[in-house]
């Protein structure tokens, strides 16, 4: 391939930018590795720099003059740097294998705030020395960015052996706080998350259907069922009757919104865990309380009852062979045709009129 259909960004490969977005944010693991004279932006949060980096943020700022960053309405500092002394660095990198470091010292190193490394800032001769311990320990304060890798960030490693729910979503928000400021890994970083998570509801959801599925069909011989189906079909046959005789507006329900919903409630207490199967398999609806959700998220519930209840109905039709109110819209209008003698062109224009509503 021809040298002019390559794209790189030479200064971004270099480190020689400050926008972060051309860059890749470097975790401490990915430091350990780094040679020195490695070119590093160091991005220090304007409000910690006293507490975390003794104000020497400013004084820095104030020598090469990058200009603060705004991130998710944090300031930084951005500060060009190099690694000038890595020799912490290189023990755990390679001094473990020699068998020269050991996992023990590393974690008193750590913990201790004895292990760190020093950068050298570009425009003057200051130095600094930063702990592993300040660096891990404050992810949103000190960030460091670097050239961006030749691959791709895969976070499925980390999310792959925990079985909780609460375990991945603490990993996830742990990784998210020393990725923050790089979209690129942010992202990747959320879909492992997600991927894991829907995996893990998925599971679990298959889990409660197989407990909850396993319905038996005689709920429709029961006693209470049967009476509820006589209510409901002489429900419709009052509000057919009604709508004719009364002259009822034929763009208003048949049943009333009031009538209905205590239809539906009842059909909650009557089919009992059979509704609970069927509200389950039209997904779980959570409200937060005191939130804008509230009344759209009840509509929702709302909508799934409606659905229910008349799944329920049509169950009913197919296990008991009861024509419902479908057999009953027809019979009715032939009752009402031989009675009041009403001509077949009405009578159809009629029924389709109804049974559209």
């Amino acid at each position: 391939m021809e040298d002019d259909d390559w794209v790189v960004d030479t200064d971004a490969a270099t480190c020689e930018v400050t926008d972060v977005r051309r860059l890749d944010r470097y975790p401490l693991e990915h430091i350990f590795t780094l040679p020195e004279k490695s070119k590093l932006l160091l991005l220090v949060a304007v409000e910690d720099d006293d507490r975390v980096f003794g104000g020497l943020g400013m004084k820095l700022d104030a020598k090469q003059l990058n200009g603060h960053i705004t991130i998710s309405g944090r300031k930084y500092y951005r500060l060009k740097c190099a690694v000038s002394d890595a020799v912490f660095n290189k023990l755990v990198t390679g001094g473990v294998a020699s068998k020269m470091y050991s996992q023990e010292k590393f974690v008193d190193n750590m913990e201790t705030g004895q292990g760190g490394f020093q950068l050298s800032f570009f425009k003057t001769q200051k130095t600094a020395q930063l702990t592993w311990k300040k660096v891990i320990s404050n992810p949103l304060s000190i960030m460091f960015f670097g050239p961006p890798l030749s691959v791709s960030r895969s976070f499925d490693s980390i999310f792959r052996d925990p079985t909780s729910l609460h375990t991945i979503h603490h990993l996830y928000s742990c990784y998210h706080k020393h990725f923050f400021g790089d979209v690129n890994a942010c992202l990747s970083l959320q879909n492992s998350y997600l991927a894991r998570r829907l995996d893990l509801l998925e599971k679990k959801y298959n889990k409660e259907i197989v407990k909850k599925t396993s319905c038996n069909g005689r709920i429709f011989q029961d006693s209470k069922v049967k009476t509820f189906l006589k209510k409901v079909d002489g429900e419709f046959e009052d509000a057919f009757d009604s709508m004719v005789t009364e002259f009822q507006n034929h763009s208003e329900p048949i049943l009333s919104v009031d009538k209905n919903n205590k239809l539906i409630d009842e059909a909650e207490r009557v089919f009992g865990p059979t509704w609970n199967i069927l509200m389950s398999m039209r997904g779980h609806v959570n409200t937060r309380s005191g939130s804008k959700w509230d009344a759209l998220q009840a509509k929702k519930t709302d909508s799934r009852r409606k659905d229910v209840f008349f799944s329920c109905c049509v169950w009913l039709v197919l296990r008991t062979g009861n024509q419902f109110h479908t057999g009953l819209l027809l019979e009715t209008f032939q009752r009402w045709q031989e009675e009041w003698d009403v001509p077949p062109r009405r009578h159809l224009h009629i029924s389709e009129t109804v049974f559209r509503e």
